[in-house]
Order: structure tokens, then C-alpha cells, then sequence
């Protein structure tokens, strides 16, 4: 399975695939980078999701999850 690269709204409305990649050290490398570069006027944040196709990895991407800790629940 293939590692996809989302860039996602702030408020998760949209998420738009950036690239696929086939191995995890690549897709963390180019996932930082975007990180790095991108600005806060954008409103986004960049995504790294697992997944068999790019569908499933934006149903993942955009659904709620419940805080998995109580200091998630602060941020």
C-alpha cells in the first residue's frame, strides 16, 4: 500500500492529494519539507495517511476522531 500526501483545511471540508509514495522514510521526508514551507495564510496542514487508494485516504483524513487523550482535548 501506497503513502499519500493530503493537504487539508484547517476546519477538514476538503482535503487535496498532494503525491503517493511507496515507502514510508520518502513520504515522512517530503511530508516535512511541506510542513516547513508552508504558511500560515493557507489555513492547512499536510496530512500522512496509509492507505490502499486515495479515496480511502481522504475518507481517513477528513473524519473526526476522538481525542485519544485528555490533553488532545485542550489543544
Amino acid at each position: 500500500m501506497p503513502y499519500y500526501l493530503f493537504k487539508v483545511r484547517q476546519d477538514k471540508s476538503a482535503a487535496t492529494l498532494i503525491t503517493s509514495l511507496d515507502k514510508f522514510p520518502e513520504a515522512s521526508a517530503q511530508a516535512k519539507n511541506l510542513r516547513r514551507n508552508l504558511s500560515v495564510e493557507e489555513n492547512c496542514f499536510i496530512k500522512l495517511i496509509y492507505a490502499t487508494e486515495p479515496q480511502e485516504g481522504e475518507r481517513l483524513v477528513l473524519e473526526d476522531h476522538p481525542p485519544s487523550s485528555p490533553v488532545e482535548e485542550w489543544e
